[in-house]
């Protein structure tokens, strides 16, 4: 028998699962004690975590339509491998892991956690006291100018970000078709080894029928002359028979 494919979606989002689960903890390490604007890994980390969410969220879609198939084709012998307890197992993967992901993914997106990076966002540009009232022209000139830096800086920090996260979206959507394609190239792979399987069966039924036959013929030709010229004499009218229609038909 061939190897389910579920088990082999499933290594991956298990694999998956795992290295996300260790940059959430740094998410959140860097979300609670550090600020994250001031973080150069934090970005990115955020990016990775959204991209790899949205992936394993596919491929739970496309474990979740394989169930729904073997609950609505359950008397199906292809299936006859799949025990009720196997099934709820499927069923319980499938609900346990999309669970920790909507956790992430609200975590994430949570008011909390924009307000937090907003606020960081302002203490990193607001780092430096801005000079005193008897500070010289020179001096204020810098500070603003410093400030104008940073603040066009952060804002083709953003712009970047944005663009970014737009060609990881579009990444995440062409890997997204990628992996329906390749469901759908399984499924027919599938039904064309299941009709080749009905077709090996078939020809050994023909086989086996062509054996008795042969068999049964062997015994009849082999119990006397008689039969034999019997048997020669029926095929010889049979080709004149089939000759003639030939000719004039």
């Amino acid at each position: 028998m061939r190897e389910d494919p579920f088990y082999a979606v499933k290594a991956k989002i298990q694999t998956l699962i795992s290295q996300v689960l260790v940059d959430y903890d740094k998410f959140k390490d860097t979300l609670q004690n550090r600020n994250t604007a001031q973080d150069p890994h934090f970005q990115t980390l955020l990016r990775t975590l959204r991209v790899n969410c949205k992936s394993i969220r596919n491929d739970l879609r496309a474990l979740n339509t394989t169930v729904e198939a073997v609950v609505k084709h359950r008397s199906n012998p292809v299936f006859a491998h799949i025990t009720d307890s196997e099934l709820a197992s499927r069923r319980k993967f499938i609900t346990e892991t999309t669970s920790i992901v909507d956790d992430i993914d609200a975590l994430m997106t949570s008011q909390k956690t924009r307000s937090k990076i907003e606020r960081d966002s302002q203490i990193a540009l607001t780092a430096s006291e801005p000079p005193s009232s008897y500070a010289s022209a020179r001096e204020r000139q810098n500070y603003s100018d410093t400030n104008d830096f940073i603040e066009s800086k952060r804002q083709e920090h953003q712009a970047l970000v944005a663009r970014e996260d737009e060609a990881l979206d579009d990444m995440s959507s062409a890997l997204a078709r990628l992996s329906d394609m390749g469901h759908d190239i399984e499924t027919g792979l599938k039904e064309t080894q299941q009709g080749l399987d009905v077709l090996d069966e078939e020809v050994d039924s023909a086989n086996r029928l062509m054996s008795i036959a042969m068999r049964r013929l062997d015994r009849l030709l082999g119990k006397s002359s008689w039969g034999k010229y019997c048997c020669i004499f029926m095929l010889v009218i049979i080709m004149i028979l089939l000759f003639l229609a030939v000719i004039y038909l």
